[in-house]
């Protein structure tokens, strides 16, 4: 594929896309099929094969046409080139005249009729070229397309139709003239197709009946929301009138091929022999008188553009004129400048002497003061370091002397607290024995009053046999309950300082 250079894409599949590409030998612009084969099951890989053998049979100058083919083993990719057709397919045209309300010409749809019935003529009785093969011997061969529809037919230059997208198409043995697949577009299959009968080339017809009918009525002739009622439709057969625009010969051929019964159904050769020739000349002549219409705008364009250039011609020799007579002031003005300014340059210079002089002196000067500049800098240096050196001197002195300041200090607040420590000890000891001495004569006052207490008991309890017999004293100084309680003791000494008088009892 390095012959070709890839270009935009232009279309997109479920099974690869469709890229515009450029032939570099030439320049020629073509369509490449790019097909991803890894995703396709063996029905589908048999039906590509057999699109390739069918475009390798036609040849036609309404089929699009098929140069060359490549396969990519390592990407599992097939590429095929083919002819592109650059006015896009019939799809298009009809959603244009659906949007701006339009209908195509009778003549426009004749002209599409022919090219298109000539296309399938070759598909269903033309004979193999066999362009792809070493055998060069020719054989009949009968293809169905088997999926007519707007989007399968392109248009190349000048409005001439290719037939197209041949995905869907199959070539009938010559012992059987009948095929049983199902597949097409729904809007445009054959009531055989839709009651699962045999079809064979009768089934394009039909659709190519319905393509007609689209292109007059801009919609196809059988519509519906759902399959079945689809079906029905189609296998009744009834379609409503093409616009009345249209002349019952377009009409009475789409009913033609629009019948019910394959059988009844024209043959592409019938229906070229029921085509009057007039048509396409008309469509020729209609075509001509188009063109000649344009080419007498473009005449009269021409000349207004003429007649727009010789003003502008006129206007342009005007304008030299006066850029002329423009250049010559201008070179007037110049020379005088020129004069002008080369007089000035001449009087800057003498200028520019003098003052360059005097600048030399300023710099002889100027070298003079920096050697002098210089010289005292080297003896402010000189000196700097001197007194660098003296004063680096009599740093390392002061922080000598502190250092000895520091070791003086040091050693007083050692003794200090040596003094201090003494101080705490004796103070402590002072104080240890002040509380002892104190311990001391709280013991001796202690034992004093005990002295003093035992005395008193003593003198006031004197022991039973140096009681006297009679008890007046006792009983005037103890009163009579207190010495009933004494009585019923075992031992008088047994007693509190509670039941002592209170004036016996040191307060």
């Amino acid at each position: 594929m390095e012959q070709y250079e890839p270009l935009e894409i232009i279309g997109t599949g479920s099974f690869g896309l469709i890229r515009k590409v450029r032939r570099k030998t030439d320049g020629k612009i073509l369509a490449r099929k790019e097909i991803d084969y890894r995703r396709m099951n063996e029905k589908e890989r048999n039906q590509l094969s057999a699109e390739f053998s069918i475009l390798c049979e036609l040849d036609h100058p309404n089929i699009v046409r098929y140069y060359d083919r490549h396969v990519d083993k390592i990407n599992c990719m097939i590429y095929i080139i083919m002819e592109y057709c650059e006015g896009g397919d019939l799809s298009s045209i009809i959603k244009k005249c659906k949007k701006e309300g339009t209908f195509l010409s009778e003549n426009t749809i004749w002209h599409f009729f022919t090219q298109i019935l000539r296309a399938l003529h070759e598909c269903h009785y033309g004979y193999g070229k066999n362009k792809c093969g070493s055998n060069h011997s020719q054989q009949h061969i009968t293809i169905l397309h088997r999926d007519i529809k707007p989007d399968n037919v392109f248009l190349g230059s000048d409005n001439k139709l290719k037939l197209g997208d041949f995905g869907l198409s199959r070539k009938l043995n010559l012992d059987r003239e009948f095929a049983q697949t199902y597949v097409g577009t729904p809007f445009y299959m054959s009531p055989e197709l839709i009651t699962e009968s045999l079809y064979d080339v009768k089934s394009d017809i039909w659709s190519l009946g319905c393509l007609l009918y689209e292109l007059c009525a801009l919609q196809p002739p059988f519509q519906a929301k759902s399959q079945p009622v689809l079906a029905i439709k189609i296998s009744t057969g009834t379609i409503s009138p093409i616009p009345s625009r249209y002349s019952d010969e377009l009409y009475n051929i789409i009913k033609a091929m629009l019948m019910v019964d394959p059988n009844k159904r024209p043959t592409t050769m019938e229906l070229i022999k029921m085509l009057n020739p007039n048509k396409d000349i008309a469509y020729r002549e209609e075509v001509l008188k188009k063109r000649e219409v344009a080419l007498n705008g473009r005449e009269i364009m021409i000349v207004n553009r003429e007649e727009e250039l010789r003003r502008g011609f006129a206007e342009l020799q005007q304008c030299k004129q006066q850029l002329d007579f423009e250049r010559q002031q201008f070179t007037n003005e110049v020379k005088l400048h020129t004069e002008q300014f080369n007089m000035e340059v001449q009087r800057h210079n003498e200028e520019f002497k003098v003052e360059y002089a005097n600048l030399l002196q300023q710099k002889e000067e100027l070298n003079n003061r920096f050697l002098e500049f210089k010289r005292q800098k080297e003896l402010q240096e000189q000196l700097f370091q001197n007194k660098e050196s003296e004063l680096k001197r009599c740093q390392d002195d002061f922080w000598r002397q502190i250092d000895e300041n520091n070791k003086t200090r040091d050693d007083k607040v050692n003794n200090t607290v040596q003094v201090v420590e003494q101080v705490e000890a004796i103070t402590s000891k002072m104080t240890r024995d002040n509380k002892v001495n104190d311990t001391v004569q709280v013991v001796t006052q202690v034992e004093a009053i005990t002295n003093k207490k035992t005395k008193l008991r003593k003198l006031i309890y004197p022991p039973l046999e140096a009681r006297p017999k009679n008890n007046t004293l006792v009983s005037s100084i103890i009163p009579q309950k207190r010495l009933q309680q004494s009585s019923q003791k075992s031992n008088v000494w047994d007693m509190d300082d509670d039941d002592l008088p209170s004036p016996f009892i040191k307060q």
